[in-house]
């Protein structure tokens, strides 16, 4: 069984080394659809701990814990993440607050079987429950399985972000 739970601020530490674990592979599989900014030596740490002071206000992680049978005497493993923050638009734009979904990710061998979309509903709840007026998040370009993922839950592009090295 895999239950969905949101992290919080006082988790045990084996839990946050768990989430790191799993934003590191997730910028593994990144790296290897071309994204063109690594994650930086004990990234995942520094990731996490920016969030850690406003988790639950301005940020919710939502993590899938696969529990282990009855007859196993072991913890549980995480085995997907979703993550969302609060943004405010510019006052150009209406000042509007939005929910930003900046990560997703499952294991591979967890793929297929709708952990995705539960982790997504876990993170669309949260933002609804704040009063948001929309949802929005960023997927490389190259990523086809996550942009085929979003679109059929009604995401659609908006713009793109291009980068290129300097010189």
């Amino acid at each position: 069984m895999i239950g969905i739970r949101a992290l919080e601020r006082e988790a045990d530490p084996e839990h946050l080394r768990a989430v790191e674990d799993l934003f590191t592979a997730m910028y593994r599989h990144m790296d290897g659809l071309g994204l063109m900014v690594p994650l930086a030596p004990d990234g995942a740490a520094i990731w996490l701990k920016a969030l850690m002071p406003m988790l639950g206000k301005l940020h919710s992680i939502q993590v899938a814990w696969a529990e282990p049978s009855a007859a196993a005497d072991a913890p549980p493993r995480a085995v997907g993440f979703a993550v969302g923050s609060i943004r405010v638009g510019p006052a150009h734009l209406g000042g509007i607050r939005s929910g930003a979904i900046t990560h997703l990710y499952v294991d591979p061998a967890m793929r297929g079987g709708g952990l995705g979309r539960r982790l997504y509903a876990a993170l669309s709840s949260w933002f609804t429950e704040r009063g948001l007026q929309h949802q929005e998040l960023e997927v490389l370009v190259n990523n086809e399985p996550a942009r085929r993922f979003w679109a059929g839950l009604g995401f659609k592009p908006d713009h793109l972000v291009m980068r290129r090295p300097p010189g």
